[in-house]
């Protein structure tokens, strides 16, 4: 299975590919933010890889080979993603805790709580 992510207008700024090898277990991702392999040695279906993914510690325990070109400072990395969620995507207050819960799988009932979750998964 392979996915290619890019902005909806088709331009290539930080675009990301996704190669899920079912059979084998493994996740190659690429792109403009770096490369990793990760590995889980057995087959695994998209609804398997979607639970792995939500737990980010688990997923790097599974990485072969990563690069670590891209380094951020925490609360940058904070403010960028918050930009981009809240300013560049300009989504009402609902409409942006509605597309976290679905897309991000954070469990929140306010803005308040989605930025303090996501503020602690930059930390961990």
């Amino acid at each position: 299975m392979i996915i290619d992510w890019r902005k909806a207008d088709g331009s290539i700024d930080y675009y990301v590919n996704y190669i899920l090898d079912k059979k084998r277990g493994s996740l190659i991702i690429s792109g403009d933010l770096g490369d990793c392999i990760a590995t889980w040695y057995n087959a695994v279906s998209p609804r398997q890889m979607r639970s792995y993914l939500k737990d980010v510690h688990y997923f790097t325990s599974k990485f072969q080979c990563s690069t670590d070109k891209y380094i951020y400072d925490p609360d940058s990395a904070f403010e960028d993603i918050k930009y981009q969620l809240k300013d560049y995507m300009k989504l009402e207050p609902e409409e942006l805790l509605n597309a976290c819960r679905k897309h991000l799988w954070y469990s929140v009932e306010t803005e308040e709580e989605l930025w303090d979750a996501v503020k602690s998964d930059i930390d961990e």
